[in-house]
């Protein structure tokens, strides 16, 4: 499939998609959805997804998941639906922001510290005796 950077003069295109739904679901993947557009009176033929400035999908779907992403990243999702004639895409919708989640390998060490600092700090404090009275 070619990629149509711009729009032909003359050559009808299909109606701007709505703005996506774009959900973190872990820290290399997201959910996007979006709706069927008008055609606008032109056959679609496929929706090109980019995430930042690179085509992730492009493809008649109306859900697509991103992976492969990096943790704790945000990226800009926009979408347009294309015609079958050369130049027939739709503009672009408005960016939707979504930021991947943080690894899980990193925040569950940070938790077990401080699980364990927590636990320390409050015999010390709350229950001398459980440590040993001078």
């Amino acid at each position: 499939m070619t990629y149509q950077p711009f729009a032909i003069e003359g050559v009808r295109s299909p109606e701007r998609p709505v703005v996506p739904n774009v959900t973190a679901l872990s820290s290399t993947e997201v959910r996007i959805t979006w709706c069927r557009v008008n055609s606008n009176k032109v056959e679609i033929d496929h929706y090109e997804l980019f995430i930042d400035t690179e085509l992730e999908y492009s493809g008649i779907d109306v859900m697509y998941m991103a992976k492969r992403l990096k943790p704790w990243t945000w990226y800009e999702v926009k979408l347009r639906a294309c015609g079958f004639s050369p130049g027939s895409c739709s503009p672009f919708t408005r960016p939707a922001l979504v930021k991947t989640l943080r690894d899980s390998k990193c925040c569950n060490n940070v938790l077990s510290i401080r699980s364990v600092i927590a636990s320390i700090t409050t015999l010390m404090f709350l229950d001398p005796c459980a440590i040993g009275s001078p």
